[in-house]
């Protein structure tokens, strides 16, 4: 008797597994850091898949005490949703029902624009907590925009919906983290976002032998929390006010207002709030060049040793950022 023949009752739970791009609440935990969180993909699972997605750069992925994981990232991502599927993690475990302290974990299967346009994939989108649920809510508006445009007549998997990220503010239970919001971008074009018939076919290969497989591997069987994220990075994510990123250096106010007219910040507090450590570099040589005498002047090189006390860099002149 060979394998073939053999009608087994037991199933890997995983599934396929395929190259993954996972979100980050926290833009603290990149390098260089981020003002919000947003989509990252590792490097190697970037060379797996064999593309880079629209929009994204390299950058370091760092929690803990581990080693950093360079990793592709960006604050948006266009994808062409098909499948997902969700569990309840608790423990590094997947179980079937919601316990006390559990944690949703959502995965979406897709195809992703890649940096020349063209659609790449299949891929897995994994996020956790909160956003799990903004993603699940653009695919069901995505969905229902599809079938609005097309008469019902294609389905959703055939086109593409931009996710967004948003502005990170603090979420969570009892102990309180970063999240960062998910929305879904609201200009759709029926023929603009079609994925075209080589994707559209593929799609319909592969539905029942491969994706929906995939999907299903979940239902109502607990295991192994799986793949589809930087290891860590979710007990990183769930804990992060016990295990902060590293905090900036305590320093003192810094009201000196800006010695000309910016459309983005008042005071020199503000730019040391927002982290930006370009526009403190512009300011500084701004009034090296124009005022030295001016409070503006002092307070920007005391707001930008405390946010980066051994880094000398220069910012051209004459281009300010703000």
């Amino acid at each position: 008797m060979s394998w073939n023949n053999r009608q087994s009752t037991i199933k890997d739970s995983a599934g396929p597994s395929y190259p993954y791009i996972q979100l980050v609440n926290d833009g603290n935990s990149l390098d260089p850091r981020s003002a919000n969180g947003g989509f990252a993909m590792p490097v190697e699972q970037s060379e797996t898949a064999g593309f880079v997605p629209a929009g994204m750069e390299q950058r370091n992925l760092i929690f803990r005490d581990n080693a950093p994981t360079p990793v592709f990232f960006g604050e948006y991502l266009e994808v062409a949703p098909m499948v997902t599927r969700f569990a309840w993690i608790k423990d590094g475990h997947r179980i079937a029902t919601y316990a006390e302290g559990a944690r949703g974990k959502l995965q979406l299967l897709c195809y992703v624009k890649d940096s020349e346009g063209c659609w790449m994939g299949p891929v897995m989108l994994t996020a956790t907590g909160l956003a799990s649920k903004d993603i699940s809510d653009a695919i069901k508006a995505h969905r229902e925009r599809v079938y609005k445009a097309t008469r019902g007549k294609a389905p959703s998997a055939y086109f593409g919906m931009i996710l967004t990220a948003g502005e990170t503010q603090m979420g969570g239970g009892k102990q309180k983290s970063k999240v960062t919001p998910i929305v879904l971008e609201s200009d759709f074009d029926a023929d603009r976002d079609f994925v075209g018939d080589t994707i559209a076919d593929e799609i319909e290969t592969l539905w029942d032998i491969q994706f929906k497989p995939w999907s299903d591997a979940w239902k109502n069987n607990p295991g192994p929390n799986g793949d589809g994220e930087v290891p860590g990075t979710e007990e990183y994510e769930d804990n992060a006010s016990a295990a902060p990123a590293p905090a900036r250096p305590a320093a003192p106010l810094f009201p000196a207002p800006i010695p000309f007219a910016s459309q983005k910040y008042a005071t020199v507090q503000q730019i040391f709030d927002a982290g930006d450590k370009m526009a403190l570099e512009a300011l500084i040589d701004w009034c090296k060049a124009k005022c030295p005498g001016d409070p503006a002047y002092t307070q920007a090189q005391k707001a930008l040793h405390a946010l980066m006390p051994q880094t000398e860099q220069t910012y051209p002149e004459e281009e300010m950022p703000f």
